[in-house]
């Protein structure tokens, strides 16, 4: 009866383990903090990564978008002061002014395509030379 006694007594001393109740939760503990862990460094790796995806991009269009705005507004320019100083010519020109303020306005809005700001360009390349004026094509390609 004595071996009986032991594995009563061992198994009377397993229950009674405080130590392996501890551990156990530790354990468990330790899962729980890891994951979140795991989880919420996740996270602010997608949200940063995002972000400074988003941000390039902006920063990429907003150079490309002052750009094209940029060009149009130096063309209209050029525009208006032949206008000015060509009292016959005042209504083609006039009118070209008119669309590039118009594309100007739509490149601010977001609403222009590349192929506007390539024919507005090619316009007023065409009414500079119409005019005799192919002197001021270099500032085109200068702008």
């Amino acid at each position: 009866m004595a071996a009986a006694g032991e594995t009563g007594e061992a198994a009377d001393d397993d229950v009674f383990d405080e130590t392996a109740d501890t551990s156990r939760i530790a354990e468990v503990e330790w899962q729980r903090l890891n994951d979140a862990c795991t989880k919420e460094g996740l996270r602010e790796g997608l949200s940063e990564g995002k972000e400074a995806a988003l941000q390039a991009g902006f920063d990429r269009g907003f150079r490309e978008g002052f750009q094209l705005v940029r060009h149009v507004s130096l063309w209209r320019g050029l525009v208006r002061g032949v206008c000015s100083f060509s009292e016959d010519s005042r209504g083609p020109l006039g009118e070209l002014a008119d669309r590039l303020a118009v594309l100007e306005r739509d490149l601010l809005a977001g609403q222009a395509s590349d192929g506007r700001v390539h024919q507005a360009r090619r316009d007023v390349e065409a009414a500079l030379r119409e005019h005799q004026l192919p002197q001021l094509c270099q500032a085109l390609d200068d702008a």
